[in-house]
């Protein structure tokens, strides 16, 4: 039991140098000898178990606070390992909950994930702040970035969204040019999409969509009326197509990622 003691009392002291954390989030559970990592005060997503000068890691689904500890995802005999394992689990769900709350459309979430829990992991010091960037890197060198596809997505969305006000604002008195009308027409309808809201061949769909969009926009160059909000957010479209809104971000969080990371 000392073991797990000693572990959890040096979990403790580290985490609460973040915003946020309490100690209750960290506790002995069920069984002296398993450590477990509550998010939310509620569910568990970790457990480490000490058995026979072992750490064994469980990783936990939504179970209701029931554990079950059939399967260990990994083993150590690092008391140092074992605590970069508890460190993690609580920072990593910090990170997630973040990026969530504070997404930046048009580039990869992880971007932001990623710098989030770089961020809170150099508050834990060495050696545990360039564990975590070794382990970014290989995750990364197995799944790059995919801020293009990303961006695409969204910009699908906007479309979606603009074709939307654009309808909602045709009326008798005011028609949209016929390149606005067949654009109006095709994004809300979509056609594009199965039963469940996918895209297959989404590469082809896209740039048939962004053809419909260039088309559209170019007819309304002359048009001095357009409501501000269909104006703003044909700007906003323009700018990411152009790449410079992603580039802008991407650089921030690589140089500086406090000026966006605020926690």
């Amino acid at each position: 039991m000392k073991h797990i003691k000693k572990l959890e009392k040096k979990a403790i002291k580290l985490l609460s140098r973040l915003k946020g954390f309490t100690k209750d989030q960290l506790s002995i559970c069920f069984d002296p000898m398993k450590l477990c990592v509550k998010m939310d005060g509620v569910y568990f997503n970790l457990c480490i178990e000490y058995k026979d000068k072992v750490y064994y890691k469980y990783d936990l689904t939504d179970r209701g606070g029931l554990l079950d500890l059939t399967v260990a995802t990994a083993t150590t005999t690092s008391k140092e390992e074992a605590l970069y394992w508890i460190l993690e689990s609580y920072i990593w769900s910090t990170a997630l909950k973040y990026e969530f709350k504070h997404r930046i459309r048009y580039i990869d979430s992880r971007r932001l994930a990623f710098s989030t829990k770089q961020t809170l992991f150099d508050r834990m010091g060495e050696p545990f702040a360039s564990k975590c960037r070794v382990k970014i890197e290989e995750v990364l060198m197995q799944h790059p970035y995919n801020d293009e596809g990303c961006a695409k997505l969204d910009i699908l969305k906007d479309f979606e969204e603009l074709a939307s006000m654009m309808k909602a604002k045709d009326g008798p008195s005011e028609e949209w040019p016929p390149d606005c009308q067949i654009f109006i027409k095709t994004l809300t309808e979509q056609h594009y999409r199965n039963s469940s809201g996918g895209i297959a061949n989404f590469e082809n769909v896209f740039h048939e969509l962004l053809t419909l969009y260039q088309l559209a926009s170019k007819s309304l160059e002359d048009n001095k009326n357009l409501q501000f909000e269909i104006a703003n957010l044909m700007s906003q479209i323009d700018l990411t197509l152009s790449g410079d809104y992603q580039a802008k971000m991407i650089a921030i969080l690589e140089t500086n990622p406090g000026e966006l990371i605020q926690i």
